[in-house]
């Protein structure tokens, strides 16, 4: 029944789309009917034939027209296929396959070579010419899909060149289920316009030294939101801080000029971390504090507000709490006030005060845009008005604060040229010991129309910083960052004109840089510790005619034990922490583990019941510890407890708790011995366990 339903909302959809379209607009702008999309599409993908209720559309945008087509089933299982046919080239656009009743594999049936010739062959049917200004990207970074709800896809990407430089917005991006070889996901993509010749680009020598005269690292202090350690203790670090975000015209050299509103993007993501670990005390606890006179009253904390903000009559205080701030400092506490006018409660001020000192902290009013006018005060008259109010509130820390240029705050409607903002917003940012800080501060924003100050924010921690001495100067820094994200020469279309750049492009595995470590300048993360470089599909170079080459090639494929690379010892012994990694890795997923300390890993494992208790994660993996592990894997450990009914192959001494174990690892063919003997207390293989752990995901209860 909700599948009838979904077809009969599809097919009013596009019956309202069609609807917008007259029919002479249909037949004059269209060279391929919809009979024929329909067949262009069928030629090149199967439609099962359980997707029997077709519906279609219209889609007129700014540089094409497409016909929407799309199968459903109109029973369970559900199901869809979805298309676009372009209505003038007969190009296919997208295609999107699902189907609930789709089987999910643990292990690939098919390899990622047997995958690409598929996606070629279907690259070489739909697109034979274009194919010739196209590039197959070699995916480094794509790992093999391991855990059950991993994707069961091979992704591939043939990019688009023009006289061999890459244009990443056009080409073909395609998937193929490593199960069926069915392709599930296409889509195609391809520009008209003009790209501009190349002959006049910088080489990349000029370009690293245009993009190092532009200075687009800083020296900045920087401390994280989420502290592990109580040392207070801010780190000096240099950020990418040019607005262009390292990207250079590839001509002129010039630093490219991006959209403002995602420029300050980081900065203000590092801001809203830092205010979201603070925590509410409940009224108990208020009541409790306020007595015992560690802070301010409410009516005290009010007083403060009133002797900076005009709070009328007309405005009610309609909420109040106090929070922990221990951001800002050891200890600290913040009242937290909010007020909204009586009449129609669309006025409102926010407040916060200092609990402990009594100083204001920050406040903004509201006032909705309609009931508001055209600006009267320029940047340079607002900024002047900004900076006494600043004067007057915080006289010495004012001399602390520089303001920031590359600021980037736009007004929060297009203005034609003849007016101004309704407000004008400045950041001044933290100088300590001649070095940014630029997450503590002060902002302020100025009403244009009255000259009022109508927000007021200041970020000021207690920490200690470092003396910038000894620190890599800025010329090798900046060697560290292009050594590490050298400069790539692109095509990209900004604003509809496709332009030549210079982009830095990290190594595989590795996402942009953050920050870098201004002693070491080893690459840092948004909590400014060393960056760990993400999983990627590795080749070992010591497992050839290895009776276990297979098995290692198939982990390796999906960034198990990459720790050792390029090698992977398969003779040597293996270590607990090593194997519970592994184990853990084919549980959740190569991306949620990796991160993890060895302590980490332990710890996980005794939650899980793995372990009885914390080991140390070097100890050697006996044999029998390993027969247990994989019995625990599939929750078969109260069956293997179970005892007097198991026999054993084995001539050996086995001890009854380990016996069920060692029976059912027999039994699914997860572990055997040599010959009759176990030898369970010889420790584990790294090439035994890695067997293991293939069987394991081979394993069907």
């Amino acid at each position: 029944m909700k599948v009838g339903k979904q077809v009969i909302a599809w097919g009013l959809i596009f019956a309202l789309l069609i609807a917008f379209f007259p029919g002479t607009v249909l037949a004059v702008e269209n060279t391929i009917s919809l009979e024929e999309a329909v067949r262009i599409f069928k030629k090149n993908f199967e439609v099962p034939a359980e997707f029997s209720a077709f519906s279609s559309g219209y889609n007129q945008q700014a540089t094409r027209q497409v016909w929407e087509l799309i199968w459903q089933t109109e029973e369970e299982p559900q199901g869809h296929l979805r298309a676009q046919v372009d209505s003038k080239s007969g190009d296919i656009l997208q295609m999107n396959f699902w189907s609930a009743e789709q089987k999910r594999g643990k292990l690939p049936l098919l390899s990622r070579e047997e995958a690409a010739e598929i996606a070629l062959n279907l690259v070489q049917t739909l697109q034979p010419k274009r194919l010739e200004s196209m590039k197959l990207q070699e995916n480094k970074e794509e790992l093999l899909p391991l855990t059950p709800y991993a994707a069961d896809t091979y992704n591939f990407q043939w990019v688009r060149e023009v006289g061999g430089v890459p244009f990443y917005q056009d080409g073909i991006n395609l998937s193929v289920n490593h199960q069926n070889g069915r392709v599930s996901n296409y889509s195609f993509h391809w520009t008209t316009g003009n790209f501009p010749s190349k002959e006049k680009v910088l080489s990349v020598k000029e370009a690293e030294q245009a993009w190092k005269k532009a200075a687009m690292l800083e020296l900045q202090y920087f401390y994280p939101c989420y502290q592990k350690e109580d040392s207070r203790e801010a780190k000096l670090v240099y950020r990418l801080v040019h607005p262009s975000g390292g990207i250079l015209d590839a001509v002129s050299g010039e630093p490219l000029e991006q959209d403002k509103s995602l420029i300050s993007y980081d900065l203000s993501r590092m801001k809203q971390m830092e205010e979201a670990v603070d925590t509410v005390l409940t009224p108990k606890e208020i009541k409790e504090i306020e007595a015992a006179g560690k802070v301010i009253s409410q009516d005290e904390a009010v007083n403060v507000v009133r002797e900076w903000v005009s709070v009328t009559e007309d405005f009610t205080l309609q909420n109040v709490y106090l929070r922990q701030d221990e951001q800002r400092a050891p200890g600290a506490r913040t009242w937290s006030l909010f007020w909204s006018d009586e009449k129609e409660g669309r006025q409102r001020i926010n407040a916060d005060v200092d609990a402990l000192h009594g100083e204001l902290l920050s406040f903004s009013y509201y006032l909705p845009q309609e009931d508001q006018k055209m600006g009267k005060l320029d940047r340079a008259a607002a900024q002047k008005k900004a900076e006494e109010f600043l004067k007057k509130i915080q006289p010495v820390r004012f001399n602390e604060v520089k303001l920031n240029e590359r600021q980037t705050m736009e007004p929060p409607r297009p203005l034609s040229k003849e007016e101004l903002p309704l407000s004008q917003y400045f950041e001044y940012q933290r100088i300590v010991k001649g070095v940014v800080f630029p997450t503590n501060g002060i902002t302020v924003s100025v009403n244009t129309l009255t000259g009022e100050i109508e927000a007021y924010h200041l970020n000021w921690q207690e920490l200690k910083f470092p003396k910038p001495e000894g620190v890599l100067d800025l010329a090798e820094m900046n060697a560290f960052y292009l050594e590490r994200q050298p400069l790539n020469l692109v095509y990209r279309e900004i604003d509809k004109e496709i332009k030549l750049l210079y982009c830095p492009q990290p190594q595989p595995g590795l996402p942009i840089e953050v920050m870098s470590d201004a002693w070491t300048g080893e690459p840092l993360d948004w909590q400014g510790e060393p960056i760990i470089k993400a999983p990627v599909p590795l080749e070992f170079s010591d497992i050839t005619n290895h009776w276990a080459e297979a098995e290692i090639s198939l982990l390796g494929q999906a960034g198990f034990f990459g720790d050792k690379a390029p090698c992977f010892y398969p003779e040597k012994e293996i270590s607990i922490g090593e194997f519970l990694r592994a184990l853990l890795m084919l549980e959740n997923g190569v991306h949620s583990v990796y991160t993890l300390t060895d302590q980490e890993i332990i710890k996980e494992a005794v939650k899980k019941g793995w372990l009885t208790e914390a080991v140390k994660p070097e100890r050697e993996l006996q044999r029998w510890q390993l027969a247990r592990f994989c019995i625990h894997f599939l929750g078969l450990q109260k069956v293997a407890e179970i005892e007097g009914i198991y026999i054993l192959p084995y001539t050996d001494e086995v001890p009854l708790a380990e016996q069920g174990y060692l029976a059912l690892c027999w039994g699914l063919n997860l572990l055997k011995g040599s010959g009759d003997v176990f030898a369970g207390e010889k420790v584990a293989q790294r090439a035994e366990a890695a067997v293991a752990l293939v069987r394991l995901l081979k394993c069907e209860l």
